[in-house]
């Protein structure tokens, strides 16, 4: 379908962007090469053969979470209020209207389309909102983790629901239709480019807030109320002995 076609690539796309101006430049033109690659695996078939779809996702996000490590690939990190920023990023999780068209077209599973796209949705419906509270008051750190937490929750749910819909070993909840679709071109590259790149957006989130948590506070002791006083004590003189 051409508006699914367009959802896809646009925003992978726009996500291999706002990577290079959040994370660095370095960070966008690797994950542009990446997206050359996957599209071009997909478009030969190669990820309707199992195993390969799932290193399809296993690359990026092993890669995306090592890179998390390198100075070159995390310099915007380092900025003020780049919570926020990666929080608005996760805008692009409205992609998930995509399984709800497909859905709606009975082109995927309910069982895995549903939570995938409503999941998906709903966080992207919240990103903004969420990244513009995060920008006002970086101090909301509450806020932050549970965005990211509900974030990280949708995915990890949604790659197993796949998994599990689609053919192969792993299948092991048979439809019609099933997440076939998932490893061909336009839907090939939710789980192998827009799928990893939000997990590892996630995790990076997750560092900053850690370490931005305030230190644990220093007990002190309690002052004595100033009109307290205390009586001394009388010593009383000790026996001699003869």
């Amino acid at each position: 379908m051409v508006f699914v076609t367009v959802l896809v690539v646009v925003t992978s796309v726009v996500l291999a962007v706002a990577v290079a101006g959040v994370l660095s430049r370095r960070a966008g033109l690797v994950l542009a090469g990446w997206l050359v690659v996957t599209t071009a695996v997909a478009a030969s078939g190669l990820y309707a053969d199992d195993p390969w779809l799932g290193v399809g996702v296993a690359v990026p996000l092993v890669a995306g979470l090592f890179a998390l490590r390198l100075p070159w690939a995390t310099t915007g990190l380092t900025r003020d209020r780049a919570v926020a920023l990666l929080a608005a990023v996760q805008t692009t999780r409205l992609v998930g209207a995509a399984f709800l068209v497909l859905l709606a077209a009975d082109r995927l599973p309910p069982g895995f389309a549903l939570p995938a796209g409503l999941g998906d949705v709903l966080v992207g419906l919240l990103a903004p909102f969420v990244a513009y509270a995060l920008w006002r008051r970086p101090s909301r750190r509450a806020l932050g983790v549970a965005f990211n937490a509900l974030g990280l929750l949708d995915l990890v749910v949604a790659i197993p629901l796949g998994l599990l819909h689609a053919p192969g070993r792993l299948q092991l909840i048979f439809t019609e239709p099933s997440a076939e679709l998932m490893a061909l071109l336009p839907m090939a590259l939710v789980p192998t480019f827009i799928v990893p790149v939000a997990i590892v957006l996630h995790v990076a989130s997750f560092r900053l807030l850690a370490v931005s948590a305030p230190p644990p506070r220093a007990s002190r002791p309690v002052p004595a109320p100033s009109g307290s006083w205390s009586r001394p004590r009388r010593r009383w003189p000790s026996a001699r002995r003869p």
